[in-house]
């Protein structure tokens, strides 16, 4: 039973370790969105 907590644990642990990785990835892509749009709605005007 203990290893079974232990193994859901580190598990549990990576998967958070992961997911802020993606959080990561997707606000800085967002970032990036956004300044593409300003550059290209600032060529138009």
């Amino acid at each position: 039973m203990d290893t079974d907590t232990e193994f859901s644990d580190s598990w549990w642990k990576r998967v958070k370790y992961y997911a802020q990785l993606v959080i990561e990835r997707i606000e800085s892509g967002v970032e990036s969105v956004k300044e593409l749009l300003s550059t290209l709605t600032s060529d138009e005007r």
